[in-house]
């Protein structure tokens, strides 16, 4: 892996592990265009680990 990628991951790892990931911070609309987190708003991780949607932009439809 190059290195630049490398530091990227160790990067990313860290501010996950930190709680300053940005990667879940609304606004974040669901497929119909409903917006399920505000701007500047950050899911928990129990939302996340329960969270049952595919977001706008995303075709396809979730398993029953």
């Amino acid at each position: 892996m190059p290195q630049d990628v490398r530091e990227k991951v160790m990067t990313a790892m860290q501010e996950l592990k930190d709680g300053n990931d940005t990667i879940f911070t609304g606004p974040i609309f669901d497929q119909s265009g409903k917006e399920v987190l505000p701007e500047g708003k950050k899911f928990d991780d129990g939302q996340l680990l329960s969270m049952q949607m595919l977001v706008k932009g995303v075709k396809g439809k979730l398993a029953k």
